[in-house]
This record gives structure tokens, C-alpha cells and sequence, in this order.
């Protein structure tokens, strides 16, 4: 009689290692963010861009991107910050979320960095910064804070399209 060997399961199993990510990074009133490359399309120069009456108080307006209509996003608004005083040199970073094409305006576009998942750390409890109640983490990058963003949760795409029906 022949035994059938199996291999035995470790309970001690490591778990596979979770992969870096990606993020685009930007400036908005001086302050580091960053959102997962793969949300991002594009990033254009700022240029006119066409007020919509009604709608949230956060769209600035509507831009025509290669013939398709974008709401615009103003970050300033969103993050309850002062408007700009002067947009040029802005920059709209074009990104798709829940499947529907957004822009929002950023002071500055940086660089697209790589991070292991680990280095973000939780915002602190009761710390409030411009942005950080739409924050996935924390992590430093140089010698600065950067802020990595739930692109879904700063836009609200429920929301802003509730209010424009």
C-alpha cells in the first residue's frame, strides 16, 4: 500500500506583498497631492472655461475637450481654500472616475512618483488640512507632506450629479 503525500499548509503564510503605487503629483495653494496615475487621462493648459448657472458650487464650469463637454472642478473650492489671484500657469489634470470624465484645476503639476504602500501613514486624528478629510494616507516625499487623494471621494460623482438634475 502506497501513502499519498500532500503538501502541508502553513498557517504561518506570509502574505503576498501588496504592490507600490503610483501617483501623479500636484500643487494646489502650495500643498502636496497626489492621485493614482491610472485615474489620470491627461493634463492640459488652462484656458477658458465656460460657466454652468446652477451647478454645484464647486464646478467652476464646463470646458470642450476635443469635442466632448468636461465639468471643471475647482480644487480651491472643493478644499475651502482662497481662489487664486491669478490662474495663469494653472493646469487641468483630466481623469475618469466611476466612468465619467472630470477636470479639476491645480496650481502646479509635478511629477508622476512611485511608493511602496507602507509609507503612507493614516492623518492624525484631529488634524485638519486642505484636503485631508478626502485623504487616503500621508507620506513624505522629500521634504515635504504629500497628501494621496480618493479621487472619488474629493469629486462625489453621486453628488455633483444629483445637483445638476
Amino acid at each position: 500500500m502506497t501513502e499519498e503525500l500532500t503538501p502541508e499548509s502553513d498557517s504561518s503564510e506570509v502574505p503576498p506583498p501588496v504592490a507600490p503605487v503610483q501617483l501623479v503629483t500636484f500643487e494646489v495653494n502650495q500643498q502636496l497631492f497626489g492621485i493614482e496615475v491610472t485615474t489620470v487621462q491627461e493634463v492640459i493648459k488652462f484656458n477658458s472655461i465656460t460657466p454652468t448657472p446652477g451647478a454645484s458650487e464647486i464646478i467652476e464650469g464646463v470646458i470642450d475637450l476635443r469635442g466632448n463637454i468636461v465639468p471643471v472642478i475647482d480644487l480651491r473650492k472643493r478644499f475651502r481654500l482662497a481662489s487664486a489671484e491669478n490662474q495663469t500657469g494653472s493646469k487641468i489634470i483630466i481623469a475618469e472616475v466611476k466612468e465619467y470624465i472630470f477636470g479639476f484645476i491645480v496650481d502646479k503639476v509635478n511629477e508622476v512618483h512611485t511608493f511602496p504602500i507602507s509609507e503612507f501613514a493614516p492623518p492624525p486624528p484631529g488634524v485638519s488640512a486642505p484636503g485631508s478629510e478626502y485623504t487616503v494616507g500621508m507620506a513624505h516625499l522629500g521634504e515635504r507632506l504629500l497628501l494621496f487623494l480618493d479621487i472619488e471621494q474629493v469629486l462625489d460623482v453621486e453628488r455633483l450629479l444629483g445637483e445638476a438634475l
